[in-house]
């Protein structure tokens, strides 16, 4: 050891008191968990756990439907096997028929698909809602009026494609006369 200068032997020997140089983590077994983080890691993983398994088993809870509800992932759920479209169609006073495009009026589309508001709507695919069809009606003889287009009547029409079969079933939703100069914009 002659050859090692005395002065790092000296910083050496301190920090062999202070316990840095010569420390080594202790073995541990491999499923003890660690204290800190991963403590609360497995505590966020147990609280995701328990919160599926609450939403399953309310799921599949039977009775009314304030506390039995549908699985959240639609993971089980059967998928449709027909698409629906909503079309309008307009009356002149003349008795010709416009089609009104719905797809100008509502330009984006739900998330990742084709489908617009209107397509989804509670208000027109759902038995009932009769007001509500009918401003809704009022509504799109505003915007084909201030488009230069009066109407006198909204025919709302639902289509429903079988994917399997391609067969088109055609149900009309409403129709409704509707005011020249009605509607606010």
């Amino acid at each position: 050891m002659g050859a090692v200068p005395r002065a790092r032997r000296r910083r050496s020997a301190r920090a062999k008191s202070d316990g840095y140089a010569a420390y080594q983590e202790p073995e541990r077994t491999i499923g003890r968990p660690r204290r800190g983080a991963p403590r609360w890691a497995l505590l966020v993983l147990a609280l995701w756990v328990a919160l599926h398994l609450a939403w399953l088993l309310r799921a599949l809870y039977p009775g009314p439907s304030s506390l039995s509800r549908r699985l959240p992932w639609n993971m089980f759920s059967t998928p449709r096997t027909t698409t629906t479209e909503i079309r309008a169609e307009g009356r002149t006073a003349t008795g010709d028929a416009v089609e009104i495009p719905l797809l100008d009026y509502y330009r984006f589309a739900r998330g990742a698909t084709s489908q617009r508001g209107y397509a989804t709507s509670r208000f027109l695919l759902s038995s009932g809602y009769r007001e509500e069809r009918r401003a809704f009606a009022q509504w799109l003889a505003a915007a084909m009026e201030r488009g230069g287009q009066p109407l006198v009547e909204v025919v709302l029409t639902r289509y429903e494609r079988g994917i399997l079969n391609g067969r088109v079933r055609r149900r009309v939703i409403g129709r409704f006369p509707v005011a020249s100069g009605s509607g606010s914009g």
